[in-house]
């Protein structure tokens, strides 16, 4: 990411994954039965529609601390909404039961079956008008059933898996009411009690993973260290747009991003590839080449695979697509990196490295659009990053992260 963004901004997000370190060829034995549960991070978010207000965002108005789910007896609808982060590292096939946990604050007890989100939306805007047509749910749709102390679950393993393989995109649960003149409400993830937020628990079994998809492991780096693309460079030492373009190929890039955007991101692109080149040699890149799939071969033993997708901000924030774009204020760029272990792993400005959450060894991280914040749900954010990625394979000269910028004082 280029941005330069202040620290405060943006919470800092707890992955909750097994992390594998290490090189080389993997051989895992098969291992017991895991649990992977999401509860209260920066992007497990929730909220709800009113078909009574459908042009008015209702979660927050007034209280926060509940969602509400049903149908009332004038036959308006309440439809709940809960995104939850997924495990980095778990393959769909080795998901046994994933189950939506919701505790019940109010209200008749619940009648209500579960589906999916199709589009991505704000906690703090979503309105009804916004998300008609834009729930699914299965003919047999998996309902919430009651347990104990006032929780409500419902298996959504197969939305789950969907997720996962990336057959779908995770873009939240969609809850909603089958049975005229019940309606309940379920705490929220913005209520007092943490251990009553929504949750979502995952089991899974790790499978003999028997190869390598890249030279290197995870390696953290801290907030003060670097960007997206200093991190997927192995390098210590941020690389923003003032280092990539000049004013004047900033001007031509957004001459050309106006006209064209695929023309624009192919100026960037090349750009990109001349930073990297002249300065191989102190960001100790032996070799790299651009790939046209991240499933075209690479050597694992000696390259990594790196990945590069930009945006532009929507009209309402910025120019946007058909207006003018001012380069510094609307355009952004990200850079995720491939881990040995087929995950991906990234870096923000300000923030720690993590990895991505979601990703795994079969699973696309190009498919769909980026957001560009640890923290999901926030309508600036969400989808920013959706032009065609851009892949390398990089070849390194030394095991460890270099420093590639003159150094202002002796360190």
């Amino acid at each position: 990411m280029n941005m330069k963004r202040k620290p405060g901004l943006i919470a800092t997000f707890v992955i909750v994954a097994l992390l594998f370190t290490g090189s080389g060829v993997f051989a895992f034995a098969d291992s017991p039965t895991k649990t992977f549960e999401a509860q209260g991070s920066d992007i497990v978010v929730t909220a709800w529609l009113s078909q009574s207000t459908p042009g008015t965002s209702v979660s927050l108005l007034k209280d926060s601390s509940y969602i509400q789910v049903g149908v009332a007896n004038d036959g308006k609808n309440s439809v709940g909404l809960a995104h939850f982060e997924l495990p980095a590292g778990v393959t769909a096939g080795e998901v046994t039961k994933a189950t939506l946990l919701l505790k019940k604050k109010s209200g008749a007890a619940p009648s209500v079956k579960v589906g999916a989100a199709t589009v991505d939306w704000s906690p703090g805007g979503v309105t009804w008008n916004e998300m008609k047509g834009k729930t699914t749910y299965a003919k047999q749709a998996t309902l919430l059933k009651a347990q104990s102390g006032g929780w409500y679950a419902a298996d959504v393993t197969k939305t789950v898996k969907s997720w996962l393989s990336g057959k779908t995109n995770n873009l939240g649960f969609a809850l909603k009411g089958t049975r005229k003149g019940s309606v309940t409400a379920f705490v929220s993830a913005y209520a007092k009690n943490a251990k009553d937020y929504p949750a979502l628990k995952i089991t899974y079994k790790d499978k003999t993973q028997a190869k390598s998809y890249g030279k290197y492991g995870y390696t953290k780096q801290g907030e003060s260290k670097g960007n997206c693309f200093s991190y997927a460079m192995r390098d210590t030492d941020a690389i923003f747009l003032d280092d990539i373009l000049t004013q004047d190929q900033k001007r031509q890039f957004q001459s050309l991003s106006n006209k064209s955007a695929k023309a624009g991101l192919n100026y960037f692109k090349q750009r990109v590839f001349d930073y990297i080149d002249a300065h191989k040699k102190e960001l100790g890149v032996e070799s790299w080449r651009e790939l046209s799939s991240y499933t075209k071969a690479y050597d694992p033993d000696k390259e990594y695979l790196a990945v590069m997708k930009t945006g532009f901000v929507e009209k309402g924030y910025g120019r946007g697509p058909g207006g003018a774009y001012n380069v510094d204020e609307d355009f952004d760029y990200h850079w995720r990196v491939r881990l040995n272990d087929g995950r991906w792993a990234e870096k923000l400005p300000g923030v720690a490295s993590r990895v991505t959450p979601g990703s795994n060894r079969s699973y696309n991280a190009a498919k769909y659009p980026w957001d560009s914040n640890y923290m999901w749900g926030y309508q600036k954010f969400n989808g920013f990053y959706n032009s065609s990625p851009t892949y390398i394979a990089v070849t390194k000269s030394t095991g460890g992260f270099t420093s590639h910028k003159p150094q202002a004082y002796p360190k």
